[in-house]
């Protein structure tokens, strides 16, 4: 059940860290500035020390089929840029707080970080869940998405959670339009092999509409995964808005559908 949670953590950062700094004051300076044509966008991550943003996460997990297993889990967590280095910038991620209901079979188990007392597996469950919840996740980025470093606190390892260091968007070398398409590879530690395309579908005043998709390679008996997802990016700063995930993944010899929605507030 450990290693279940944390693969959902997992998920959950990464859709939080494809989201960025709270929208700012109108200036000279884009993120997402518009080309020479006029119908294509250049997309770089230009945030600035000190932004900060406030995240929600719904992620549910559902069975294929008929099935015994449900999972429903709702997280919180800050974001906040605090230092910059050339095109480096070095981002700190908090979890406020945390929600998760699970049911396999006869069992059921419930957690609430607000809850001052929880009970039978909450509580363990809690004590799992403490270092992430009492200390931050830093991770270092390019202005391109590319992620230097990723830092998990306490005994949490990449080994158990994957490679968080595949945690944004790719962004395109060049400027795009609608439907102008990108694709990328990123290797997941103690996972496999990601393989992701990312399409254009809409350019506004205010933000960027991607679409993306892609299949997971697992190490493991070289099992596949599809995922796909909508990803609006903010103008500002080249960061999601919000967004869905959704993605098909077997546990326990079952194939699951896990779905992940996450807005900033």
């Amino acid at each position: 059940m450990r290693n279940l949670i944390l693969i959902f953590i997992t998920s959950a950062l990464i859709s939080v860290s494809c989201s960025g700094v709270a929208d700012s004051p109108p200036s000279g300076e884009q993120s997402i500035e518009t080309a020479e044509t006029g119908d294509k966008v250049l997309i770089r991550l230009k945030p600035k020390v000190g932004d900060e943003q406030k995240m929600m996460v719904n992620m549910k997990l559902e069975p294929d089929e008929s099935g015994e297993m449900n999972v429903d889990m709702t997280s919180k967590v800050d974001m906040k840029v605090v230092n910059k280095e050339d095109s480096v910038f070095t981002y700190e991620m908090r979890y406020r707080s945390m929600k998760i209901k699970v049911q396999a079979g006869v069992m059921e188990m419930e957690y609430d970080s607000d809850s001052k007392e929880q009970g039978g597996m909450g509580s363990i469950l809690g004590e799992q869940m403490k270092g992430l919840l009492e200390n931050p996740v830093f991770m270092k980025m390019t202005e391109m998405g590319n992620v230097l470093e990723f830092k998990l606190p306490g005994n949490f390892s990449s080994e158990q959670t994957g490679d968080l260091g595949s945690v944004t968007i790719p962004l395109p070398k060049e400027a795009v339009g609608i439907g102008d398409s990108w694709t990328a590879e990123r290797p997941l530690q103690g996972l496999g092999k990601m393989n992701m395309k990312m399409t254009v579908e809409k350019i506004t005043v205010d933000f960027v509409q991607i679409k993306t998709s892609g299949v997971l390679t697992m190490d493991s008996e070289q099992k596949t995964t599809d995922f796909d997802g909508l990803y609006k990016l903010d103008r500002k700063t080249g960061f999601t808005k919000d967004g869905t995930m959704n993605m098909k993944t077997e546990v326990a010899g079952k194939m699951m559908n896990m779905k992940i929605e996450f807005k900033s507030f």
